[in-house]
């Protein structure tokens, strides 16, 4: 069974699962799909469409869709798509005008099996505009009547074309017993598919009965057989079922979908589950003579079998009509319509509705805040902690709820608790960053109850939290336990997704501590269980952290085109970090092939969000100005990032790679202030990788600022002992880029002690700076050698 993962991870992998059959299918031989009345689709079946055509692109499959535009208005979902459309060349539009006279003529002789008249086709043609349907119906009715092949003037006869179709229909239907015609209005307040069981219950009329009027309804072409599905059937048109449900009065309409609800609970009574829908439906219709007790009971069972099956838009659908049922028959404060509102709420959430869904949320909450109902208020505040990030608000009112929950629930070990405990000292991370201390009491408490429940995916949770809010970020060997103790748990609890955020930490740890081998078998690791559970963001990060292995190797064109490939997958699933991140890998590229003015807009837009990663897109910004000789531009950087004192930036997991970049930038200037105090604070790291924190590009081994900054503070010995282990390190992660940089900081450096030995050695390690720079495509590298003036005799 496949493990549980959240809501969009579930549509993801439900449309991934869709398209790659369809793309191996395609392999075998081109397929043509095509998708009738396109304006009829819901909002998840238009995204499951606008993921096909991204992901179909450059398949062999022609898709072919149809609507009606005058149904496609602004605001429709199939807008969106349309729109998108415009950047693939082969799309193609073509508007179905009416058919000509002579496209007439054709339809006729195929319905009619007769040439008609010129006169008489150019009749029709007027008549009908071309509408083909009204053109088919016309000349069915005509041989009906007999007059089809009558040979009077046919420009003096007048095709009374009715305004709607359904008074062509209603002429086709006059045709019809009264008995057929009964069992047909039965039939369509069925639906537009019907079984013939079901129909004849409904109407209580035998089986034989019922075929035998039926037959009326099959010679007519009103209705078809399912020649795969004996007894099953259906309506030739939408528009023919329409026109027999419209015809029927309100009163008797609501009665016969009684009996066919009645019915279906009879002849399906051992398994119900896949008539929910239509149950639902039929008592929904019925109930407004104030019995909606079953109207209520198959919404909220239909609601959560659409769930299951992750069609979210139904799901609304339902949950959203059961809330009104009884919201019109019970108390406001009755637990059975907060519950449903829960239902309803969680719904919108899945299907990306999330402001919706957070005021649902919030009713629910209020209404279980005033009548006491501890466990619906905990869960409505989850359902909205879980909306955090989705719904692009910044309000407490997550928070609030939190602590109300807390406040409600009994202090006693259960799960409900302990989620709610370790959810807030999540949440706060995000709304109040100075509530660290608060944040490890919380998440304390968490892990202490659920370990007296002992529930692992409880357990999970909770020390998940702790590892958020109590260990320090470059405390990596007691973070790693921690992780591992909390995979093990994720892992045993079928929790998925957070088993990826371990995983995840679990890499970026082993880069940093410079575990090349167990670190690239942690990302094959994470590859492979975000392959298994088709989530998109983690897809999107297996492609970014390859993009960062690729250039650390100094393999640059695989990396351009991984980024490339992370960017237009992370466009869908995470479009707020897809493009920075994009930029920063970007700046890795460019520093070696040139051009890294061009990102100078773009890291200054990204870094102005204080976001907390925005200190490190400062640095690039920084090191940009340096590397490009805009001195007074790189100063005011440092001092955005630095404040009054270095000290005072945040040890989180951006820390090491800020101070490595700010190292970079003061050795530029000169600024043996600050590089005094940058190499202190880095000394305690000089075994580590410096990254971005997130993983998304790696900047080199600490102990080569180490190096650098030794040298700008005159500090020669040091300098090349950091640098030796900068070159020692970079080669055992195998990150020949890292190498080549160091030898020649290391070259730099021996030519100014310029002790014995130091000439030669400077010499061999120019050679190998060019070899690298050769072999790699890194001009950077070779202009610096080239141009130095290192003795090299």
């Amino acid at each position: 069974d496949p493990l549980p993962v959240g809501a969009e991870a579930e549509r993801f992998r439900l449309y991934s699962s869709v398209t790659e059959f369809l793309r191996n299918a395609a392999l075998i031989q081109p397929l043509a799909i095509i998708l009738d009345d396109l304006h009829c689709a819901d909002r998840s079946s238009i995204l499951l469409l606008e993921f096909a055509i991204n992901e179909l692109a450059d398949s062999a499959i022609i898709g072919i869709g149809t609507y009606r535009n005058i149904d496609v208005q602004r605001g429709h979902p199939l807008q969106q798509v349309l729109a998108r459309l415009n950047r693939f060349q082969d799309d193609r539009r073509i508007s179905m005008a009416g058919f000509t006279p002579d496209d007439v003529a054709e339809m006729a002789e195929v319905t009619s099996g007769q040439v008609p008249l010129t006169a008489l086709a150019e009749a029709i043609h007027e008549q009908t505009n071309g509408n083909p349907f009204f053109v088919r119906e016309i000349v069915r009715l005509m041989v009906d009547e007999g007059r089809y092949d009558q040979h009077e003037n046919p420009l003096s006869w007048k095709v009374t074309v009715p305004r709607s179709v359904r008074e062509t229909i209603g002429l086709r239907l006059d045709r019809l017993s009264d008995d057929a015609l009964r069992l047909l209005t039965v039939a369509a307040v069925t639906g537009r598919e019907f079984e013939l069981a079901t129909v004849a219950r409904a109407a209580d009329v035998t089986i034989d009965r019922a075929i035998d009027m039926f037959d009326e309804g099959l010679s007519a072409s009103i209705v078809n057989e399912r020649d795969e599905q004996p007894g099953r059937m259906h309506f030739a048109h939408a528009l023919i079922r329409h026109t027999l449900y419209e015809d029927v009065s309100l009163a008797r309409r609501i009665r016969l979908h009684r009996q066919v609800g009645n019915a279906i609970e009879d002849i399906y009574a051992a398994d119900l589950s896949p008539w929910f829908a239509d149950l639902a439906g039929h008592f929904v219709a019925c109930s407004v003579d104030g019995d909606s007790e079953k109207g209520i009971r198959y919404s909220i069972e239909a609601g959560r079998q659409s769930m299951r099956l992750v069609a979210y838009g139904e799901a609304v659908k339902q949950f959203r009509q059961a809330a009104e049922l009884v919201e019109l028959n019970d108390e406001p404060s009755n637990d059975r319509y907060v519950e449903v509102l829960l239902l309803l709420a969680d719904a919108l959430r899945c299907n990306g509705e999330t402001r919706d869904a957070r005021t649902t949320y919030i009713r629910a909450a209020a209404i279980a805040s005033d009548a006491g109902y501890a466990e619906v208020l905990a869960r409505a505040a989850l359902g909205m902690a879980n909306t955090e990030g989705e719904a692009e608000v910044d309000d407490a009112a997550t928070v609030n709820l939190l602590q109300q929950a807390l406040e409600l629930l009994p202090d006693t070990a259960n799960v409900l608790r302990a989620s709610t405990l370790a959810c807030l000292s999540t949440v706060l991370h995000y709304h109040d960053p100075a509530s660290l201390p608060r944040r490890r009491e919380l998440a304390r408490q968490a892990v202490a109850l659920a370990r007296r429940i002992d529930d692992p995916a409880t357990l999970a949770t909770a020390l998940h939290a702790e590892l958020q809010a109590d260990v320090a970020p470059l405390d990596i060997k007691t973070s790693l336990n921690l992780v591992d103790e909390i995979l093990r748990l994720a892992t045993e609890a079928g929790d998925g997704s957070l088993a990826l955020t371990l995983r995840s930490r679990r890499f970026a740890h082993l880069m940093e501590l410079g575990d090349i081998v167990a670190a690239d078998r942690e990302l094959e690791a994470y590859a492979a269980l975000a392959k298994d559970l088709r989530l998109p963001y983690n897809l999107w990060a297996v492609t970014l952290k390859r993009a960062m292995r690729a250039l650390m190797a100094g393999h640059f064109e695989e990396g351009e085109r991984l980024a490339h490939d992370a960017l237009r997958f992370g466009e869908r699933s995470a479009p707020l970090s897809a493009h920075p991140l994009y930029v920063v890998q970007q700046f890795v590229l460019l520093r070696e092939q040139g051009g890294l003015e061009s990102l100078e807009e773009d890291l200054s837009r990204y870094a102005d969000d204080n976001l907390p990663s925005f200190r490190f897109e400062r640095c690039l910004l920084g090191v940009i100005y340096a590397v490009t000789g805009r001195e007074d531009e790189a100063r005011a950087e440092v001092r955005t990032v630095t404040g009054d004192r270095i000290d005072d930036i945040p040890a989180d997991i951006f820390w090491i790679g800020v101070m490595a970049l700010l190292a970079d930038i003061c050795v530029h200037l000169g600024d043996t202030d600050r590089c005094r105090k940058l190499y202190d604070l880095l000394v305690p790291f000089s075994g580590r990788l410096a990254n971005s924190g997130t993983g998304v590009i790696s900047i080199g081994p600490v102990s080569y600022y180490l190096g650098i900054l030794a040298r700008t503070l005159g500090d020669l010995s040091n300098a090349v002992r950091h640098l030796e282990d900068a070159i020692e390190f970079s080669l055992r992660i195998q990150a020949p880029v890292f190498v080549a940089y160091a030898r020649y900081a290391l070259a730099t450096t021996l030519t100014i002690r310029n002790s014995d030995g130091d000439p030669e050695q400077v010499s061999a390690l120019l050679d190998e700076c060019r070899q690298t720079a050769d072999e790699l495509g890194m001009p950077r590298l070779r202009t610096h050698v080239d141009n130095s003036s290192l003795r090299e005799d």
